[in-house]
């Protein structure tokens, strides 16, 4: 991971999930015995979902951005996919960067993305929307991608 892409929001988020992960663990200390086996599973649990938690709230909540293609498409005569569309933010904070990332294999969330488009110095403010289109050069596959995903930074 690039930690450019890393705000001051995400360490927030992080921090406040950890405290919430120890309050739950010293809660175990407090509670009986078959209640505090319980209470250190769950702060296990918890303590190990932490990064996904993270991922998942700024995300859909801080960095919320929605993505709608006018155009995804593999060009006729060259071995280029052509892709366009409209970024809107929807979330807290205003965003400079966006990553836009194509999946072509059917392990879609096991597995790396086989395109990656960085999107830079967009100025995208809260409530606002930007249009974009790129073209990306000797694209081999055919015209099925399985999936295209968006994450966007400040």
């Amino acid at each position: 991971m690039d930690f450019s892409y890393i705000s001051i929001l995400d360490f927030l988020v992080f921090g406040i999930l950890l405290i919430i992960n120890i309050a739950i663990f010293l809660l175990g200390f407090i509670v009986g015995k078959i209640k505090m086996i319980l209470l250190f599973c769950i702060a296990s649990i918890l303590f190990l979902a932490l990064p996904f938690l993270n991922v998942f709230i700024v995300d859909n909540y801080i960095n919320k951005v929605s993505l709608e293609l006018t155009s995804a498409k593999k060009l006729v005569y060259s071995d280029s996919f052509f892709i366009a569309g409209k970024i809107t933010n929807q979330g807290k904070q205003d965003l400079n960067k966006c990553n836009l990332y194509i999946y072509i294999s059917s392990l879609y969330p096991l597995q790396k993305p086989e395109f990656l488009i960085n999107l830079e110095n967009l100025n995208l403010t809260r409530g606002n929307s930007i249009d974009f289109s790129e073209i990306i050069d000797n694209f081999k596959f055919d015209d099925k991608y399985k999936k295209i995903s968006i994450r966007c930074f400040k």
